[in-house]
């Protein structure tokens, strides 16, 4: 069920980002984009979009009934303590020194800006 819901929040934010209208065209004619705009994500309370992506790609080491011992982020209230840290981590690139995840692959440009979302909207 939660990487149904999970798979559901990445989809909207697709689907939100395409049916944006294209970039202006540069005066080449290019259609080259010269910025590259932070996507959309309409979804940002932590049970319904955060909790399902900490325990996708934060387990096992911060969701205690994985075996994790790290510090807890599987609830609203330890996610709320650690937000700015978790955000920062999650931000920096694999092999700089606070990488999150540890060890596995950088999070999507989308999963980030759920966290990025959250964070905004006041971490409900």
């Amino acid at each position: 069920m939660k990487k149904v819901l999970f798979f559901a929040v990445v989809l909207a934010a697709i689907v939100v980002s395409c049916s944006r209208k294209s970039a202006p065209q540069s005066a080449e004619g290019t259609g080259a984009a010269t910025e590259k705009k932070a996507p959309v994500v309409a979804v940002t309370k932590f049970e319904t979009s955060v909790k399902s992506l900490i325990t996708t790609k934060c387990a096992p080491c911060h969701v205690p009934s994985a075996g994790g011992k790290k510090v807890a982020l599987d609830n609203l209230q330890d996610a709320q303590k650690w937000a700015d840290e978790i955000v920062k981590r999650i931000q920096l690139n694999p092999g700089e020194r606070g990488f999150m995840p540890f060890k596995n692959p950088k999070l999507s440009d989308e999963e980030i800006a759920v966290f990025k979302k959250w964070v905004k909207d006041g971490m409900n």
